[in-house]
């Protein structure tokens, strides 16, 4: 046994957070622990996934990309913790930055003596777990989560029926609004934000393995787009959300690229898609100047018209503007154009 496997009670760990784990049966190795694979989900409940509390490894029977010695990232997903937090328990110091923990705790980086090519794993088709249920659907365990759209989002219940916009309660998901991302009608994968304040990370996104194209092989609201005067990019889902009824209302729409950067794939449906409006917009959260004028360079290669869509001053991002500044801003990149 090492020093380190001596001094991490898994158990004691698993038990504290809520996690329910076997130390007998069908497909439990002699000294290990079973628990349901936080990656699999409602796919398979049962305890097919063994973890080792001297090896401090862990391995999904059912998935061998869902195996690794990073037992961070396994105690992140399984308990509901910050990836920071379940480092210093199992005695890591290393800096981790942001996008790392999201990465880890999401399960899209892997160990690297883990050889597997995650493109083959991926599925052909995605169905939303039987827990995910629409937002608006009346049902009491909800009210949370509609209340936080009504916050977040004017006309919110007919956005979340464009949207298709669920909840869940229950598992690795529960306390988040579902955020499918979808493309010809056919979901591809999806985020969930958090809620509530005590959520450990504020999203969540499906891991790249189980989806059928991850967020930055895609343009979130590209099914929803129709073409007209311009095509504006934000960075998040809940920005495109909160533009969506303001762009529509002048002939314009919007889509948002889950980050700050324009991934290739990301680039090659912008130049498809851009061949339907006069002109393309950027509005970026404030505080990136340096990133939207990257954003505007990349795009002039598509020639077309490009223009900064300005928020105001007052505003942090186009999900949490008014819609009388975000109709300012775009009507003052239309004015450019002559619309």
């Amino acid at each position: 046994m090492s020093l380190l496997s001596s001094r991490v009670d898994i158990r004691g760990i698993f038990t504290k957070a809520g996690v329910a784990f076997v130390e007998a049966g069908k497909n439990v190795k002699t000294g290990n622990i079973n628990i349901k694979c936080p990656w699999c989900g409602d796919a398979d409940p049962s305890f097919h996934m063994g973890v080792h509390p001297e090896k401090l490894a862990f391995a999904c029977w059912r998935d061998k990309a869902h195996r690794g010695k990073n037992l961070a990232r396994l105690l992140s997903r399984a308990c509901g913790m910050t990836y920071g937090e379940a480092a210093i328990l199992v005695g890591q110091r290393a800096a981790v930055n942001d996008d790392d923990f999201t990465k880890l705790a999401n399960g899209q980086a892997f160990d690297a003596a883990i050889d597997t090519d995650i493109a083959a794993l991926r599925p052909d088709h995605l169905d939303f777990p039987s827990a995910f249920r629409k937002v608006f659907d009346a049902k009491t365990a909800g009210r949370f989560h509609r209340t936080y759209l009504r916050r977040r989002l004017s006309a919110a219940k007919d956005l979340a029926s464009v949207f298709d916009l669920r909840y869940c309660v229950t598992g690795a998901w529960s306390g988040r609004i579902i955020v499918p991302y979808v493309l010809r009608g056919e979901v591809m994968t999806w985020t969930a934000r958090a809620v509530g304040k005590s959520e450990s990370l504020r999203y969540l996104t499906l891991p790249e393995q189980d989806s059928v194209r991850t967020a930055k092989e895609l343009l979130y609201g590209e099914d929803n787009c129709s073409g007209g005067a311009l095509l504006l990019l934000v960075e998040g889902p809940f920005d495109a959300l909160n533009f969506y009824h303001c762009a529509k209302s002048l002939a314009c729409d919007v889509v948002a690229i889950s980050s700050a950067s324009i991934e290739d794939a990301q680039f090659e449906r912008l130049r498809v898609l851009s061949k339907k409006y006069d002109a393309l917009g950027v509005c970026l959260d404030f505080g990136y100047p340096a990133q939207q004028m990257r954003a505007v360079n990349s795009l002039e290669v598509l020639k077309k018209p490009v223009f900064l869509v300005p928020l105001h001053r007052n505003c942090e991002d186009p999900g949490s503007a008014p819609d009388m500044y975000l109709r300012r801003g775009l009507k003052k990149a239309l004015k450019k154009i002559g619309v």
